[in-house]
């Protein structure tokens, strides 16, 4: 074998092995821990009340081909997170709280090529372990990408739409809460 063939051969696999990489992150699917904000504790008031959160309802269904959306699940997982960063009330679970946290996923829309643009429009209510209604407030959130890998972009576009909208919750939780 010459050299010329041996190194041909060398710069093929380092290739391929790089073409795998891409494929294996871009693969890797949606992460709740991409969708949590970079939100933490201010000096704000603590409230000083447990919250439950609920499961999240209203997710749009992927297809197969088309676009890859956030799972309920996924934005639970992503949520429950969020809260607890942002310190914002006295504890945070899935199981027990003074007051539950319902967050339904009204739409969730791609669109867009270069950059690839996803919109994400969720309420999120707070109620009383009796039913009362105690704050109801709706984001409507969007994030593009323009990675070059198709499915990184979709990625990345619902991560950041989900964040944005995680964000914009926090940020009217601690602006206009009234327990």
């Amino acid at each position: 074998m010459s050299a010329a063939h041996a190194a041909c051969r060398r710069t093929a696999g380092a290739l391929a092995m790089g073409a795998l990489a891409l494929l294996m992150v871009a693969c890797a699917g949606i992460s709740p821990q991409r969708m949590v904000p970079d939100t933490t504790a201010g000096p704000e008031r603590k409230i000083a009340q447990r919250v439950r959160v609920l499961p999240v309802t209203g997710a749009r269904d992927t297809f197969f081909g088309g676009p890859a959306f956030p799972k309920p699940e996924q934005v639970h997982e992503a949520l429950v997170a969020t809260l607890e960063k942002a310190g914002i009330f006295a504890g945070v679970s899935p199981g027990a709280g003074d007051v539950d946290l319902t967050a339904t996923l009204l739409s969730t829309d791609q669109s867009g090529f270069l950059p690839t643009t996803v919109r994400v429009v969720a309420n999120y209510k707070f109620t009383a372990r009796d039913g009362t209604l105690l704050w109801s407030e709706t984001y409507d959130s969007s994030f593009s990408a323009s990675d070059l890998g198709g499915a990184s972009r979709t990625l990345n576009a619902n991560e950041g739409a989900v964040r944005e909208n995680l964000k914009a919750f926090v940020q009217g939780v601690r602006e206009r809460w009234r327990p």
